[in-house]
C-alpha cells in the first residue's frame, strides 16, 4: 500500500534526509521516500496508517516539518523572532533630552535630532555562539549538527552594538565637515600667513 503526502517546512537536501528518516522509523512502513522539489513524500507500508502517526513523528522530532494530505493547505503561523545580539529592541536618546523617554524602533532624536540608541543587555552571554546556514533560527553555545538538517553549525557573527554604529557614523559626518571647514579657516586667516601663497595664484580682493 503506497501514499502520498505533502511535507511543509523542509528547505534543502539535509531536510529532506531527515524527514526521510523520521517517516522511516514509523511502525508498519516499507519504505519512504521524499522529494524536496516537490515537497512531497511516498510511503510504502504493510497496512493502512493513519495520517495522524506521521504527524506525531514530525512532531515529536521537533515540529519543524508537518505532514498534509494532497489538497490541504497548511496555515504557518510566524514565530516572533528573538534579537540576537546583546540589544533588548528599545532605543533611547544618548543625551537625554526628553529624560527617560524611550521609543520602539531606531530613528533620531526629536529634539536634538542625533541617532538613537539601542539598550543593551548586560545578562546576554559574550561567548561565542553557533547557527545553522540554513536555519539561522537554530542557534547554540558550542558547536556540534543543526538539528532540523544535521549541517554543521558555523560561529554566529556578532553584530556591531549600537553605540559602535552611532559613532562610525558621527565620526564619518565629522571628518566630511572638517574637509569642507578646513579650507574656510586658511582662507579667512590667509591675512596674518607673511608672503601668503594664495595671493599668487588669486589677487587679495578676491579672496
Amino acid at each position: 500500500m503506497t501514499h502520498t503526502y505533502h511535507i511543509h517546512g523542509m528547505t534543502c537536501n539535509g531536510c529532506r534526509g531527515h524527514v526521510e528518516q523520521t517517516l522511516a522509523k514509523v511502525t508498519g512502513v516499507t519504505n519512504a521516500s521524499v522529494n524536496l522539489e516537490k515537497a512531497e513524500a511516498t510511503i510504502d507500508m504493510e497496512t493502512h496508517i493513519p495520517i495522524e502517526i506521521f504527524q506525531k513523528a514530525l512532531l515529536d522530532d521537533g515540529g519543524s516539518y508537518s505532514i498534509h494530505k494532497d489538497g490541504e493547505h497548511h496555515h504557518e503561523t510566524k514565530k516572533k523572532e528573538t534579537p540576537k545580539g546583546k540589544g533588548t529592541g528599545t532605543f533611547y536618546c544618548p543625551m537625554h533630552c526628553e529624560g527617560d523617554k524611550t521609543y520602539d524602533e531606531a530613528g533620531d532624536c526629536p529634539v536634538c535630532g542625533m541617532d538613537l540608541v539601542e539598550e543593551q543587555n548586560l545578562n546576554a552571554t559574550s561567548s561565542e555562539q553557533w547557527t545553522c546556514p540554513m536555519h539561522p533560527e537554530i542557534v547554540r553555545d558550542e558547536p556540534g549538527s543543526c538539528p532540523i538538517c544535521g549541517m554543521d553549525l558555523v560561529p554566529l557573527q556578532p553584530d556591531l552594538s549600537a553605540e559602535e554604529k552611532t559613532y562610525k557614523k558621527l565620526s564619518k559626518k565629522f571628518w566630511i565637515a572638517l574637509a569642507f571647514t578646513l579650507p574656510i579657516f586658511l582662507i579667512a586667516m590667509s591675512e596674518m600667513i607673511p608672503n601668503n601663497p594664495l595671493y599668487d595664484v588669486m589677487e587679495q580682493k578676491w579672496w
